[in-house]
């Protein structure tokens, strides 16, 4: 077992030992979200806090992070550190948990204050009806220059990891979701587009915020707006490819076991 606490918190490391106990976590705190990976809700000393458990990890991988690459809760915490050094908001990383057996990784947590900002996603669905929403996108496109221009690439950049509240007249935002980042010296606007391709939301919000980009960094907006729905178009055709590849595959995987046990059933009565 390996903990890591941010110092800031170490009056918190009874809490965070016990989620060194699998059961601890599956019996307690309030699910925010249940996936592939499970996000709850703790409450401890008056601190609220957010635990995120990276539970399905592949056989591959439980080898990898155990010995060749950092997990992805440790990722986390340490993208998180860097994020907000290089002025990008994010909630502070509290504590990282990994669990190891013989040098494999079994599982691993990644703890972090909760947070209020709520996600962009109903901005993105209702900008065309109300104004308030189209000034949150407008200030998506200004948080996006800022990130880009400190180097950073969010791997992960869709609606969901963005989140968002208004304070004193202004916009303040925050990005989730960190263990997937890349640091650059610069993006090229390429870098950039392909980067933005990610953002889960409707068409019409999507080059809405591809506009107000363009004319953050002063760039030909119809041409910003071209390349990036074309990345977009590419990216999405890519992924439908990928789902439909997984899917024949699972289905002949699934007929395989099938006629494997018909021919089970058939030969069975034989020796019988």
């Amino acid at each position: 077992m390996k903990i890591l606490i941010n110092p800031r918190y170490e009056y918190l490391r009874p809490f965070v030992e016990r989620l060194a106990r699998p059961i601890f976590f599956a019996r307690n705190g309030e699910t925010l979200h249940s996936g592939r990976n499970t996000v709850k809700l703790f409450e401890t000393d008056g601190v609220r806090l957010v635990v995120k458990s990276y539970e399905r990890l592949s056989p591959f991988n439980r080898l990898a992070y155990g010995v060749l690459r950092k997990s992805k809760a440790m990722r986390a915490y340490l993208h998180a550190d860097r994020l907000r050094r290089l002025g990008i908001d994010t909630p502070e990383e509290v504590a990282v948990v990994e669990i190891r057996r013989r040098g494999v990784m079994r599982q691993c947590y990644f703890v972090s204050l909760y947070t209020d900002y709520e996600s962009i996603r109903p901005a993105t669905e209702l900008f065309m009806q109300r104004e308030e929403a189209k000034r949150v996108l407008d200030g998506v496109a200004e948080f996006l220059v800022r990130m880009h221009w400190a180097g950073v690439e969010h791997k992960d950049l869709n609606v969901g990891n963005i989140l968002y509240r208004k304070e004193n007249g202004r916009y303040c935002f925050q990005v989730i979701d960190t263990n997937r980042m890349a640091f650059h010296r610069r993006l090229s606007m390429r870098r950039r587009l392909r980067n933005m391709r990610r953002l889960s939301c409707g068409a019409s919000a999507y080059l809405y915020i591809l506009h107000r980009y363009a004319e953050v960094l002063r760039a030909n907006a119809n041409g910003v707006q071209l390349k990036g729905a074309i990345c977009r178009l590419a990216f999405e055709w890519r992924q439908r490819t990928k789902r439909k590849l997984k899917s024949i595959f699972r289905r002949d995987k699934t007929g395989s076991r099938r006629e494997c046990g018909e021919v089970q059933m058939i030969r069975i009565p034989g020796r019988l």
